[in-house]
């Protein structure tokens, strides 16, 4: 390996370097309002599913009350015709 991979790899690893420190500058800048968006986000995220299950219940239990309350229509059965009527099959006798 001569010089020059060396030197590049060198400026390589010091670009990354550099990044690294960069990245590490704007985290500890910026840390606190990425965490609060985070926990906001879990907030949000809590707090939507709680109205959603509150809303749901209330509105199951509307739907059961008004099921029950609304008048059903009356069902009147069809006479039997001949041709539907079966004989009733023959139990084994038990011993």
């Amino acid at each position: 390996m001569g010089w020059k991979e060396i030197a590049v790899l060198l400026l390589f690893f010091l670009i990354l370097a550099c990044v690294g420190a960069l990245t590490l500058i704007i985290l500890k800048n910026f840390f606190p309002i990425i965490l609060v968006g985070i926990l906001a986000l879990f907030v949000v995220i809590a707090v939507a599913s709680f109205l959603l299950a509150v809303v749901g219940t209330f509105l199951t239990a509307l739907g059961s009350i008004y099921y029950a309350v609304r008048k059903k229509p009356e069902v009147v059965p069809s006479p039997m015709r001949l041709e539907e009527a079966r004989e009733p099959e023959e139990k084994p006798e038990e011993r």
